[in-house]
């Protein structure tokens, strides 16, 4: 594995803005194995945000896809607990945020997790775009 690149780099630090700004700014993990770019806290346990940068994955890389699966599997034990979970990708081109949304979208549903609305992406500059997903247990009321 190379060294991340300044792109992906700086994609993570977007993210961890994004995490602060959401209330979660305390560092966090989310179990063994499971080593996503950014995971946040908020100091009451309300919310948790866990991010991925992507410099040159792509949304059609199954092993790309099978490590987020992990992630959204490892959320469902907060959402179990009352917490509202966002899971974010940084990545680049407005052109890859469908994609990006339908698999955050696959993924919710595979690890029987709700969204609480629809996926979203928002341009940072032309060349950072996060996509996010805010979710819920499957079935449940938040």
């Amino acid at each position: 594995m190379s060294a991340p690149s300044i792109t992906h780099e700086s994609r993570v630090a977007v993210l961890a803005t994004l995490a602060s700004l959401a209330g979660a700014s305390l560092p966090g993990s989310i179990g063994r194995g499971h080593v996503p770019d950014v995971v946040r806290l908020s100091t009451d346990g309300h919310v948790a945000f866990i991010g991925d940068a992507k410099a040159s994955e792509s949304a059609e890389n199954p092993a790309t896809r099978y490590r987020l699966y992990r992630y959204f599997r490892a959320a469902r034990r907060l959402v179990s607990r009352g917490t509202v979970v966002r899971i974010a990708i940084c990545h680049g081109e407005s052109l890859n945020a469908a994609p990006w949304e339908r698999v955050l979208v696959g993924l919710a549903h595979d690890a029987q997790l709700a969204p609480l609305a629809p996926p979203e992406s928002r341009e940072i500059d032309p060349e950072t775009i996060v996509t996010s997903i805010d979710l819920a247990e499957q079935g449940g009321e938040q």
